[in-house]
């Protein structure tokens, strides 16, 4: 391939027209490993669009040369271009963790940080947890992420590491998630709940259980969430205690999640816990016709007593989801 055709094409990535830079870039990805020096240099253009477009060839070329120009390149001023950067790197997986981890430690760019742990997570190797459990530990790594509508935010490079390592899933990760879920920034917390989830391991238990009575409602709920995903039986009473409302008797967004874990969990003492509300007469409508419903989704027989009895019920809400819980515990003979 000449070298004048490669540079043509890197030329037209500054054009104006997008699907010409568009073009542009696919028929160097075409020319492969020998646009990759051209590719590279154009990383360092004094035009974004430039800048902007080569990592999204060289993602697709994926040849490890590029690694540390397009590392370098998350510390590009477009946020454009540190995003394509990241994406490129991503692109090329597992070859890229070693510089990934190493660029975790900048002690200069926050932003660098930033997206290192997110792109560790997309490519979800275990190698990284080491590094990430680590950057979960720090506090006050701060970075702006944009937004379309007021300009920015600010997040933590520690909650970013817990969403990074509950994208890997790998129970190595278990320890460090646990002990974030005591840590102070309750925006931390709720990741760690929601990573724990991911991974799925009933050692997690424990700790999301203690997670139901957090004072944060947004924990609280991840917590219920996450034991429902995990679904380990020994969750059931924390989860029933949740349903009751005897942590926190007003969060109703945590009671129907803590009822949907249990219909997710579906063990027999779920089963007996749900009829057992159910049975309550004397109560009102709204928790027994949850419980009717997770009886349903559950299709448990030993449910049919009493929610045919529910048929009578005072209250239309309740009658009417029992009907539908008998018709698909029916459906599933």
């Amino acid at each position: 391939m000449a070298q004048s055709e490669i540079e043509k094409h890197i030329k037209a990535l500054k054009d104006d027209d997008w699907q010409m830079r568009e073009g542009a870039a696919e028929a160097l990805v075409t020319i492969g490993k020998p646009a990759v020096p051209a590719l590279i240099e154009a990383l360092k253009d004094d035009d974004w669009k430039v800048r902007w477009m080569a990592p999204v060839a060289l993602g697709k070329i994926g040849d490890k040369a590029a690694i540390p120009a397009l590392t370098q390149a998350l510390k590009d001023d477009d946020w454009r271009v540190k995003d394509r950067a990241a994406e490129a790197l991503v692109t090329i997986g597992k070859p890229a963790v070693p510089a990934l981890i190493e660029a975790l430690k900048d002690e200069d760019e926050m932003v660098v940080r930033w997206k290192t742990a997110e792109a560790l997570g997309k490519i979800g190797d275990p190698a990284a947890i080491p590094a990430l459990t680590q950057a979960l530990k720090q506090e006050g790594w701060l970075a702006t992420r944009p937004s379309d509508f007021d300009g920015g935010y600010i997040i933590t490079v520690h909650e970013i590491a817990a969403e990074a390592l509950g994208e890997i899933g790998d129970k190595a990760a278990i320890p460090a998630l646990t002990q974030a879920l005591r840590d102070g920034d309750n925006i931390v917390r709720q990741k760690a709940a929601r990573a724990l989830g991911r991974i799925g391991n009933p050692a997690a238990v424990p700790a999301l259980t203690q997670a139901l009575k957090d004072e944060d409602e947004i924990v609280r709920q991840e917590a219920a969430r996450a034991l429902g995903e995990i679904g380990d039986p020994a969750a059931v009473p924390a989860l029933a205690e949740a349903f009751k409302g005897h942590y926190k008797s007003k969060d109703w967004q945590l009671r129907l999640l803590a009822a949907e874990a249990l219909g997710e969990i579906g063990d027999q003492t779920a089963v007996a816990f749900l009829i057992e509300e159910l049975s309550r007469w004397n109560k009102g409508s709204d928790m027994r016709r949850v419980a009717a419903e997770v009886l349903g989704e559950i299709g448990d027989k030993a449910a049919v007593p009493t929610l045919t009895q529910a048929l009578k019920d005072k209250y239309k809400a309740v009658r009417q989801e029992a009907a539908e819980a008998l018709k698909k515990i029916e459906g599933k003979k």
